[in-house]
């Protein structure tokens, strides 16, 4: 792994944990700070973990921000949020995908 790829990812994740953080999603948040974390720490595996996060039924992919799914932002901002989100885990994804 090289050493701007892997604090490139460190920086969209804590983003992303940021935004879920902010908007009251905290089960991805805490998944996302996890990964985070053995990232942080060098355990390469992390990224193996970060990966299976995406795709198949109730992934990280189905998270929509909205007062309708509990979440602490108005119809408007939540649109927002999740667009925002959407262009990080997308970016997060490739980049742990070249990672790997």
């Amino acid at each position: 792994m090289t050493n701007g790829s892997v604090d490139d990812l460190l920086r969209l994740l804590a983003d992303a944990v940021k935004l879920l953080e902010g908007s009251g999603e905290e089960h991805w948040a805490a998944s996302l700070r996890h990964d985070l974390d053995r990232l942080t720490r060098g355990d390469g595996y992390a990224v193996d973990h970060l990966l299976n996060g995406y795709g198949g039924m109730g992934s990280i992919n189905d998270v929509v921000i909205s007062p309708h799914n509990g979440h602490g932002a108005s119809e408007d901002d939540g649109e927002v949020a999740t667009a925002r989100l959407r262009t990080l885990l997308s970016t997060i994804y490739d980049n742990a995908k070249d990672l790997r």
